[in-house]
């Protein structure tokens, strides 16, 4: 089964201010471990003793050629909502403002889908 690219989140999350790992077209347990690394963390929250959700690190996430906290935040690369049905684990939903416990079992859900190329 394929997952969207969007689906595979940062490989090997690290701390700041180093930049986070590539993406290997696939979801393993290495995207776990990143989504676990941003448990705790949250849109406007205080970071959670080791990462920041509203780091700017990575530099232009969403490609408007402009850094801000609006939109380029590490933690939305681990943060997501519920799958709508009928598709999940394949489809999770978009960022939801915190990375907690629901989006490990998001990604735990996802570990193994092919990202490499279409759905």
């Amino acid at each position: 089964m394929k997952a969207t690219a969007e689906e595979e989140v940062a490989q090997g999350a690290v701390g700041l201010p180093l930049l986070l790992g590539g993406k290997n077209g696939a979801v393993n347990l290495q995207d776990l471990v990143g989504v676990l690394k941003y448990v705790g963390t949250s849109d406007n929250g205080a970071d959670n003793g080791r990462v920041d959700y509203d780091s700017t690190k990575d530099g232009d996430r969403n490609g408007d050629t402009v850094v801000t906290e609006e939109g380029d935040q590490v933690g939305l690369r681990y943060d997501r909502s519920p799958s709508p049905s009928p598709n999940p684990p394949r489809d999770a939903g978009p960022p939801d403002g915190a990375v907690n416990l629901q989006d490990v079992v998001a990604v735990l859900g996802q570990v193994g889908l092919d990202c490499s190329g279409p759905p």
